[in-house]
């Protein structure tokens, strides 16, 4: 698992040409690979099952991002290739605390 400034959800569901889509892309803040031409941060996307927007469509997101702990999968996306897809995601201030 990882921790993630998340900016936003989207529920993505429909049909083109008779083929039915039912996702959430997650929007999120992901610091640059700092070199002498990169500084700073970038806002990314990233696709996730429908269950994931389903649960924050409602929630209060920030524009710097809330901290999330994110569960990522890989699956395939045909043609042999893969895809890493957001299987849950849980904000930090709602985790259980570690016992010292």
């Amino acid at each position: 698992m990882a921790v993630m400034n998340i900016i936003g959800v989207q529920k993505v569901k429909g049909s083109v040409d008779g083929n039915s889509f039912d996702f959430s892309r997650v929007h999120a803040i992901a610091m640059l690979d700092m070199r002498d031409t990169n500084k700073g941060y970038a806002g990314i996307e990233l696709r996730a099952l429908p269950a994931v927007s389903d649960k924050y469509l409602s929630f209060d997101f920030k524009p710097q991002g809330i901290p999330f702990e994110v569960e990522v999968t890989t699956v395939a996306a045909g043609k042999g290739t893969f895809k890493e897809v957001i299987i849950s995601m849980t904000p930090v201030s709602e985790l259980p605390k570690k016992a010292a």
